[in-house]
Parts: structure tokens; C-alpha cells; sequence
């Protein structure tokens, strides 16, 4: 009915700007007025009309969630997460991988769980481990079976199975090895370190401790051994010792043979006796075996009191305060050592009366055995005694004549 060619123009219209027109029930052109944000045209049942749509999807800034409303699919279908287009998020129907590039090599390896940027990222076979934490387990490929928690808690292999590592660059370098701590290391077949650095590095190897070192295998370490401080409690919380129980101690099975007796003081401490004994098995009654021992404990107590009586009296004197046994003779001078406490080397003066030809300085421990003697082949010099193998403690050095011991002072041993 009209037909042009050109531009056609209608006069006269209300409203202003871009419009759309749509007729009415009469026939007449009339524009359609504007709509305000979020709106569609709509058709209504009288005719064209902005509304807001009513949605069933998701709004990307949130939504008043409704039960049975939910994220994901209705099949099989991974669902997929991606950061900057690449893999950050899959989730299977028998793997969990969360986090940028997670589990990013994954092909068939199944009942994994990744959480972490990198977390598992090489895994293309590897089926039934855990990865925690920022590159957790990130060089496994083919390994099962293994537990990674810790940023950067890793095998340095792609190939191990049965390891469990626990602490942030806690590392296995074999499998079924077990670390547990910050910047641990197994890397021996079964081994275990456990604490801040400890260190486990042969088959069935056991660390336990901060800065423990197990290289033994089939052994158990307890602590740094460079910690001269260790104490290790059974029973209690403030141990005295380098092993204090509270409690009964049992050993059984124990290989026969001989060996020095262990005795007990009051306080609980343990010492070796200067007695030896058998440790064949016993053939007569146990009130024997038991008056036996007492009888060997009683003699050493009386040897022990007599010692302690003669050492009391060489220490009458204080401060390296020269003893004098033979006090009528005043000629004879014994210096005191110098340096002292005395570290690799220390010097000892004397002076004799001028007639003693036999004299010697014999120095001894507190149990009275000569460890250094020496004749004196001048009335009046020097000796050096050379004490960097001593081993650390008190000593007594005297003056010797025919046997006599004529003054005595204290020496003493330091190594620091």
C-alpha cells in the first residue's frame, strides 16, 4: 500500500530521542515511551511494554539461594573453573582439583584431591593422593597413594608411592617415607623425620626431633645429638638426666656375659660400680642372688667411704692451699700450676733442698691413679705438662720422696 524509497519521517509524535513505534488498536503510529535499566519490551496482552524479565539463572551479584537451587551439572560432565582461561577448578566424579593450574596434567588418574595453586599440577596417572597447599605434590606424575600437605611439600621424584609429608618444604626422596615437620627430609625407602628439620636418611631410619639426624638403618634417634641440654622423660616432665623414667624398667631377653655392676644412689641417678661382675645366668636361689649383691654393694660402699675420707683430707685445703703431710720440712716450695684452670698446657715451679736426689712430681685423679710422673733432675726448674687429652675435672699433683709425699696442691682442667 505505501511503498518509498528514502528516508520516511512522521511529524508530530510525542516524546523525544530514539523510539520504536507500534500501532494501535485503530491503526495509528504512536511511539513506545523509554524504559529504565534492567528492562525488556515485552509483549503483554495489551500490546508492547518494558518490564523487568523474570530470570531463573544465577545473578552475577549474588542470589537469595531457594532449596533445590544449585551451582553445577545434571550429567557426568566435569565441572570446570577457569582464572585468566586456564584450568583453576575440576571437579569429576572421582577427582576434586581446586585452585590455579591444580592438577592442571591430570589424564586418567582418578580419586585425587589437589587444593592449591599448583597443587598436584604434573599428575597425569597418579590415583588416590592428597595435595595441600600452594605446589603440594607438584613433581608427582604417576606416583599413588601419597599424602602432601605444606606449600611445597614434595617428592623430589615423579614416580613414588606411599609417601606421606607434612610441613610446608617437607621433602621424600624414596617411598613409604614419612616427614613430618617444616623443611623435612626422608630419603631413605621407610624412613621417617619428625620436627623443624630433622633429617632421615636410611631404610627404617627414625627421627624425632627438631634438627635430628637419623643415618643408621633400623634406628631410632631422639633429639639433636649436638644438643648437649637433651633430655629425654619417661614418666615426667622435668627430666634430670640424659634418660629419666618414673616407673618400673624392664629388659628382658638380655645376652649373658660379664661387665661392671650398675649401681643407684639415693636420688635415682645411675652409675657404673668399680666392681665387675658375671652376668651367666644364676643357679642358686634368688635369696642367694640377692645376698650376693648386696654382700659386692656393701664392700664397695666401704671402699667408696674410704676414698671419699682421703679425699676429704686433701681438700682440707681451699683454693689449691698447699697440703702438707711432712710439715717439718719447710724447704721444699711447690708452686701453684699456672695457668690455672689450665686448657692444653700449664707449668708447675718448685725448689728442693739441696741434698734430694730422688724427688718427683706425680700428678693423680680424684680416685688416687698416677696419670703423669716425672723425676726431678734439678734442685729448682719447671715442669710442663702438656693436659689438651686430660679429660676436664680436678686433679693433685705432689711433691714425692722415697715414697713420701711431702705437699700436694690442686690442678684443674677446663676446656672452654
Amino acid at each position: 500500500q505505501l511503498h518509498t524509497t528514502g528516508g520516511v519521517r512522521f511529524q508530530g509524535m510525542t516524546g523525544t530521542g530514539n523510539r520504536l513505534i507500534q500501532t494501535d488498536a485503530t491503526g495509528a503510529l504512536a511511539p513506545i515511551s523509554a524504559g529504565t535499566a534492567g528492562q525488556v519490551l515485552t509483549q503483554t496482552a495489551t500490546g508492547l511494554a518494558w518490564q523487568v524479565p523474570s530470570v531463573s539463572g544465577w545473578n552475577l551479584t549474588g542470589n537469595a539461594a531457594v532449596s533445590g537451587q544449585f551451582l553445577g551439572t545434571t550429567n557426568s560432565t566435569p565441572l570446570e573453573f577457569k582464572v585468566n582461561n586456564v584450568k583453576s577448578g575440576f571437579i569429576t566424579t572421582n577427582n576434586t582439583m581446586l585452585g590455579y593450574q591444580s592438577g592442571f596434567a591430570n589424564s586418567t588418574g582418578s580419586r585425587n584431591s589437589f587444593i592449591g595453586v599448583s597443587a598436584g599440577q604434573r599428575n597425569t596417572t597418579g590415583a588416590n593422593n592428597v595435595a595441600v597447599g600452594g605446589s603440594a605434590g607438584a613433581n608427582n606424575i604417576t606416583g599413588s597413594n601419597n599424602t602432601y600437605i605444606g606449600t611445597d611439600a614434595r617428592a623430589n621424584t615423579t614416580g613414588l608411592d606411599s609417601v606421606t609429608l607434612v610441613g610446608a618444604n617437607s621433602v621424600a626422596w624414596a617411598k613409604k617415607a614419612t616427614a613430618l615437620g617444616a623443611k623435612t627430609l626422608a630419603s631413605a625407602e621407610s624412613a621417617t623425620a619428625i620436627g623443624y628439620g630433622a633429617v632421615a636418611s636410611a631404610y627404617l631410619a627414625t627421627a624425632i626431633g627438631a634438627n635430628s639426624t637419623a643415618n643408621q638403618a633400623n634406628s631410632l634417634i631422639l633429639g639433636n645429638v649436638n644438643d648437649a641440654a637433651l633430655k629425654v622423660g619417661i614418666g615426667t616432665t622435668a627430666p634430670t638426666a640424659k634418660l629419666h623414667t618414673v616407673g618400673t624398667v624392664r629388659h628382658q631377653n638380655l645376652p649373658t656375659g660379664s661387665g661392671r655392676i650398675l649401681v643407684i644412689d639415693a636420688a635415682g641417678n645411675v652409675f657404673a660400680s668399680l666392681k665387675t661382675a658375671s652376668k651367666e645366668p644364676q643357679t642358686g636361689s634368688n635369696s642367694d642372688v640377692i645376698a650376693e649383691t648386696i654382700e659386692a654393694q656393701a664392700t664397695e660402699i666401704a671402699d667408696l667411704k674410704a676414698r671419699l675420707e682421703r679425699l676429704e683430707k686433701l681438700l682440707s685445703a681451699t683454693n689449691g692451699a698447699a697440703i702438707t703431710p711432712n710439715p717439718t720440712n719447710e724447704k721444699v716450695v711447690l708452686e701453684q700450676n699456672r695457668p690455672n684452670p689450665a686448657n692444653d698446657v700449664t707449668v708447675i715451679g718448685y725448689e728442693l733442698p739441696e741434698n734430694d736426689s730422688k724427688m718427683a712430681l706425680n700428678v693423680t685423679d680424684l680416685n688416687g691413679k698416677i696419670i703423669f710422673t716425672q723425676l726431678l733432675p734439678t734442685n729448682q726448674g719447671n715442669v710442663e705438662l702438656h693436659t689438651g687429652s686430660w679429660t676436664e675435672g680436678s686433679y693433685f699433683y705432689s711433691l714425692v720422696s722415697d715414697g713420701k709425699v711431702l705437699k700436694t696442691k690442686k690442678l684443674v682442667v677446663s676446656k672452654n
